[in-house]
């Protein structure tokens, strides 16, 4: 068997010298220990040689196939990271928007109670206006004020100019998607006690 594969290797010598090295040093090795009738290490190194050139090219898979995998968690990581931004973005903007709307109410309440600078109190219990807006102090967060008047309650003898207060509070720079409203219902005493009762509020 030895010496059919040592035939063999020889008669396409030539041919395979040019083509490929690896068989030359094959026939050299087979050339020294055929002279000394040994074959069984040459042919070991023979039987290696052929099973390595079968699994010429598995390195380059093998490294595409791993590039693939880590695109693909890159992306992924890509991906979460944005959105993971992008809903701590919108939660920022309803935070400012809605505690803008809870200050709107705040400064509401003040106004009724007789603590106004701006002559409002007075325009919104005759009804000579619904609404107003301002920003809040230290800020550039606004609130749009709606107050509907609902009717009079009495208290203990007081009687209560009771109204629907709707108070929006609007994010800086995001004019649509960074507004947020605070409703509430107040009771406004007009005698000039400047007591005010919140009984409802919605967000």
């Amino acid at each position: 068997m030895a010496k059919n594969i040592l035939d063999g290797f020889k008669k396409s010598r030539h041919s395979s010298e040019n083509v490929n090295p690896t068989n030359s040093n094959c026939l050299k090795i087979l050339d020294s220990c055929l002279r000394r009738n040994d074959m069984q290490w040459p042919l070991q190194i023979v039987y290696k040689t052929i099973s390595l050139k079968k699994q010429e090219g598995m390195a380059l898979v093998i490294a595409l196939l791993i590039l693939l995998i880590l695109t693909i968690i890159g992306i992924n990581a890509i991906n979460t990271t944005v959105f993971e931004s992008s809903i701590s973005g919108n939660q920022r903007i309803y935070n400012t928007a809605f505690y803008g709307g809870d200050g709107g109410i705040e400064d509401f309440k003040a106004t009724m109670s007789l603590l106004d600078h701006r002559g409002i109190r007075d325009q919104i219990l005759d009804r000579s206006i619904t609404s107003y807006s301002d920003t809040i102090p230290g800020s550039n967060i606004t609130y749009n004020i709606t107050a509907t008047y609902l009717g009079e309650i009495n208290r203990g003898g007081t009687p209560y100019m009771v109204f629907r207060v709707i108070s929006e509070g609007v994010a800086p720079n995001f004019p649509f998607s960074g507004r947020v409203s605070v409703e509430t219902i107040e009771e406004i005493d007009p005698s000039g006690g400047g007591n005010v009762a919140e009984i409802k509020k919605y967000n």
